[in-house]
């Protein structure tokens, strides 16, 4: 994911993005995440997978991808995006 890649965005808008909160990256079937992916968004990252999410983690409970907001990632996505936010 590079500024002006394959997503199209422009470096002057990648560079106003603070954080980045992905909740089943299906980047993680081919064994990559975001961080991988590109250093533009990478470092803004954080990705969260529930143990068997068919979509992230080759899983077979299609249940496990419908709970982040239930098992304290979307709070913890939060805080690290507030906290990204913060840093200005």
């Amino acid at each position: 994911m590079r500024a002006g890649g394959r997503f199209g965005f422009q470096a002057a808008v990648a560079g106003r993005v603070k954080a980045v909160v992905v909740f089943g990256n299906p980047l993680r079937l081919s064994g990559r995440t975001i961080a991988s992916a590109g250093d533009v968004f990478g470092p803004k990252a954080k990705e969260f997978c529930n143990t068997g999410d068919p979509v992230c983690g080759n899983g077979r409970n299609g249940a496990a991808h419908l709970t982040y907001h239930v098992n304290g990632s979307v709070e913890q996505g939060a805080r690290f995006a507030a906290e990204r936010i913060g840093r200005g």
